[in-house]
């Protein structure tokens, strides 16, 4: 008998049988006006994309192509830079059904763009004058190099799902800046699809800095900060968020990563009380998010599950556990993807009986909210013990001298098991001749908190900047220990 999770609540209906286009126009839900700004670049300060404006240029846009390459089906590839106005024209593209988008980075290598291209097989692929080289140059490659990511599918009715919860934090009145890529999934949804429908206020920016994030933040009085834990933390510390006005925001949603409540404190004491959003998926599906109204109660939680959600939560040999206790996340919604593009192995691998493996190891506790342990690849696996790398991050956090820290493992083949390592980034006031005195106090303070098995055998170590995708989310395969197991792999 499998031991199945849900909302205990209806499921939110999802029509079958439309494309995302066809749900855009056949749909209004708050009766936004069609001259209302959805997306405005912020280094063009009059070029604005509005709500009935998207939907006209998409429909210029898909007749131009229907007239120059026919209605047949096939893929467009779109490389632009991170931010650009021309991704909700092409992605609400109203063209015949089988023709599908795709979204690619311009930050993407010719080696990336080249095995993207080779996996998608578009027919047509469209860019920004300045990524005419490159893509050229990934046309020549044919194939890029082996161990690249997948390509994730996603149908119409994923789209169309993904956009039919939580109005409190989508509605026409919300406004919020936003700077991660477009083609990444919280751009998709948070800056592509969720304004194209509700109608919220989107004003996007190139090259992201700090401080011109906040300030404009207050310019446009942005009800909503979409952020990574990285840039929340250094946000509460920025001299700015006391300086300006941001009493607008009154939503901060977190993605990526699980915010420590140190830091959600303090932001509710500069932005008095504002709510967090801790939002739990990956590219393949979006499983839930926090409810505003527990964002202190149940700190530190990745919430209850959101309607249409099913989960199972099981051990190592795919069995069910008991309540409480923490496991592998296996999942059925609406929001699932289709596979990957071009690879029905991995595709396949990623499923059992049906239900998709996240690979995430996590609980539920009694009152049905989710706490996140570990992403199963990245647990340490110390002898017989388990460590989390996230739990020794999250203690690192609490010392006041250290401003971001990574714990990752390293296999020592002398003992035959892995060992934890730490690099940690310092506050700017240390100086560089009393770095390493400091690191011997901070760890012996750190080992001074933990458990035998799961002290830093490695050693902690100091490093000037973490490594992140653009999005800021952690990439610990790029921290030192690990690219030089990967240089030894390859000799």
């Amino acid at each position: 008998m499998e031991l199945i999770f849900h909302l205990t609540l209806p499921d939110t209906p999802v029509p079958d049988g439309l494309s995302v286009h066809q749900f855009l126009t056949q749909y209004n839900p708050d009766m936004v006006a069609a001259d209302n700004p959805i997306l405005e670049d912020l280094g063009f300060p009059y070029k604005k994309l509005t709500y009935g404006g998207l939907r006209a240029q998409a429909a210029v846009g898909a007749a131009a192509l229907v007239n120059r390459y026919g209605s047949a089906a096939g893929f467009l590839f779109f490389v632009s830079s991170s931010q650009h106005d021309h991704h909700g024209c092409i992605a609400e593209d109203p063209t015949p059904r089988g023709n599908c988008y795709v979204d690619g980075w311009g930050c993407w290598s010719g080696a990336e763009l080249a095995h993207a291209i080779a996996t998608i097989e578009p027919t047509i692929i469209a860019c920004e004058a300045e990524f005419t080289g490159r893509v050229k140059e990934a046309l020549q490659m044919k194939q890029g190099p082996p161990f690249m990511p997948q390509i994730v599918e996603l149908g119409d009715r994923d789209g169309s799902a993904s956009q039919t919860t939580d109005a409190w934090l989508n509605n026409c009145d919300a406004r919020e800046v936003f700077f991660a890529p477009f083609p990444h999934m919280i751009g998709a949804l948070g800056a592509v699809l969720f304004p194209a429908y509700m109608g919220s206020y989107v004003a996007a920016m190139r090259n992201f800095t700090l401080p011109s994030y906040i300030k404009a933040c207050a310019k446009v009085k942005a009800t909503t900060l979409k952020v990574v834990p990285s840039v929340a933390v250094a946000f509460a510390q920025h001299p700015l968020v006391k300086e300006l006005d941001l009493s607008s925001i009154k939503y901060i949603l977190s993605a990526g990563a699980t915010l420590q409540p140190e830091v959600v404190r303090k932001m509710q004491e500069l932005l008095k009380g504002v709510c967090f959003v801790q939002t739990y998926g990956m590219s393949e599906t979006i499983i839930c998010k926090l409810p505003h109204n527990k964002s202190i109660e149940k700190v530190g939680s990745v919430s209850r599950l959101l309607s249409g959600v099913k989960i199972r939560i099981v051990d190592e040999k795919l069995q069910d556990v008991e309540p409480g206790t923490p496991g592998e996340v296996l999942t059925k919604a609406p929001t699932v993807f289709m596979g990957y593009r071009n690879n029905t192995e991995a595709t396949n691998e990623s499923f059992h009986n049906d239900w998709l493996r996240t690979g995430d190891v996590l609980s539920m506790d009694a009152d049905g909210f989710l706490w996140f342990h570990e992403r199963q690849k990245e647990l340490i696996k110390v002898q017989d013990n388990q460590v989390a790398p996230s739990e020794l991050e999250g203690i690192f956090s609490a010392h006041p001298k250290v401003l971001e820290a990574a714990v990752c493992g390293y296999f020592d083949e002398s003992r035959q098991t892995d060992w934890p390592i730490g690099y940690v980034t310092l506050i700017a006031s240390v100086p560089e001749n009393e770095r390493q005195a400091l690191l011997d106090e901070i760890h012996a303070w750190f080992e001074g908190q933990v458990a035998t098995y799961k002290k830093l055998r490695g050693g902690l170590h100091h490093i000037d900047e973490l490594p992140r995708n653009p999005t800021g989310k952690l990439m610990r395969g790029q921290l030192p220990i690990k690219l030089v197991a990967k240089r030894e792999n390859k000799m």
